[in-house]
């Protein structure tokens, strides 16, 4: 007998830790979390103080699978990465969700709903030293050509954060080609570059090369917030999609892909206090926070295109004093 409560099981999936990280022993196992069954039980079993009647037979089974329609899926997790650390996962109706580190693996700098681990991108070049001279940024981000440009105390080189990438005439940067894609399914790109001539690019396969380039009327602080869509053909084979300077030398920050339909937040931390510093929302305008030596939050700021960036909210601390001597 058990209780309404829900009657929770856990199925564990192994992996084999040799095809994952090299030290290990081949004959090591990782078990992991896969996925999440809920007994919601049937109303023959309802017994009058509201309690149901659990018998073996709905007992869920590990080998072939829930046994009765009693059970219900209530979630899956579809990828981790190397860390153990869920990366990927679909809830009861299908629906996918998931989230992108830095290259260290210990930041979540992206999170998106309504779009699996292949669906989305996020780069602001902020894991750029810690990458060095690899070829890669965290979330399987290629560097390009660029080079990185740091943040100094006046000035704006940066949207966000403290680095940006800056590209030379026709050079490409923040490279990105998804595994796969839904067919018939529409996406869109952006990202901020603080040159006119900084442009989106993507390239589907058989389609030819089409460029976005910055306007304007998308102007903050002197960045331009730049946008393009597409659709996925049926046909569809491959996408490399990125950032790209029609002439002149360019900087680019805060790019990201993702589903049109979909939601994707960003985030961007201090690299020395590891405090966020900015959150990008889904229509990559960012909210910034500053903190003072304690690390208390003490200013918001919002960005947008009619106001450019103010002052949202402020606090003060104050402490008492037990002495008047203090």
């Amino acid at each position: 007998m058990i209780q309404p409560a829900e009657c929770v099981k856990v199925m564990m999936l192994a992996h084999n830790i040799a095809q994952l990280s090299t030290p290990l022993r081949r004959n090591n196992w990782s078990w992991r979390k896969h996925q999440s069954w809920v007994y919601k039980g049937n109303y023959a079993d309802l017994r009058a103080d509201g309690s149901l009647n659990f018998a073996p037979a709905n007992e869920y089974n590990f080998v072939s699978g829930a046994n009765n329609n009693g059970w219900q899926k209530a979630g899956e997790v579809t990828r981790y990465n190397h860390y153990s650390e869920a990366l990927e996962g679909k809830d009861m109706n299908n629906i996918f969700s998931a989230s992108k580190k830095d290259i260290t693996a210990y930041q979540t700098f992206a999170s998106a709903s309504n779009a699996n681990y292949f669906e989305f991108a996020y780069s602001g070049a902020e894991d750029w030293p810690a990458a060095g001279t690899g070829l890669y940024l965290g979330g399987e981000v290629a560097k390009g050509a660029g080079s990185p440009v740091y943040k100094t105390a006046a000035g704006n080189e940066t949207h966000t954060g403290q680095v940006a990438l800056q590209l030379g005439a026709g050079q490409k940067g923040f490279v990105y080609k998804p595994g796969s894609l839904q067919p018939g399914r529409t996406y869109r790109l952006s990202a901020w570059t603080n040159s006119p001539n900084g442009a989106l690019y993507y390239n589907l396969k058989g389609g030819g090369e089409q460029t976005n380039l910055a306007t304007s009327s998308m102007l903050v602080n002197g960045w331009y917030q730049v946008n393009a869509q597409f659709t996925v053909p049926a046909s569809f084979a491959s996408l490399e999609v990125g950032v790209k300077s029609t002439s002149g030398v360019a900087s680019f920050d805060d790019f990201r892909f993702q589903p049109l339909d979909g939601a994707l937040t960003a985030n961007v931390y201090d690299p020395v206090t590891g405090n966020v510093t900015f959150t990008l929302d889904n229509q990559n305008m960012f909210t910034q926070y500053e903190y003072n030596d304690r690390g208390q939050l003490i200013k918001t700021y919002s960005e947008s295109f009619k106001y450019g960036v103010k002052l949202v909210s402020e606090s003060k601390m104050n402490y008492r004093r037990f002495n008047t001597n203090q």
